[in-house]
């Protein structure tokens, strides 16, 4: 049991040793921020890094549909966007490649 202790404490001392060193290099791990409404079906999920809306990102609707998927770069949407309707079709006037925030 002693060597167990001992073990762990030593695995979480390495953890948070890397941690250090990692946040000291400048480089941020991206962190997943996940809501859900109050009947438990999920909202939205979003990456971060440093606060900021970096990476992936999808929104739904309360029934479940998906209502966006795409990707921020520093705090815009950027690359292509899909949006869909609340009855699942595709919002082409919405959906398409964005550029510093906007739709190109």
């Amino acid at each position: 049991m002693k060597k167990l202790i001992v073990l762990l404490a030593f695995a979480f001392g390495v953890v948070a040793i890397g941690g250090g060193l990692y946040a000291r290099l400048g480089d941020t791990a991206p962190q997943a921020s996940i809501s859900y409404f109050g009947n438990g079906e999920k909202k939205s999920a979003v990456e971060y890094i440093d606060g900021i809306k970096q990476g992936a990102a999808e929104q739904w609707y309360s029934n479940g549909r998906l209502e966006c998927q795409g990707r921020y770069r520093d705090g815009l949407r950027d690359g292509p966007w899909q949006f869909w309707n609340e009855d699942g079709t595709l919002d082409l006037g919405r959906s398409g490649e964005y550029g510093e925030g906007r739709k190109l």
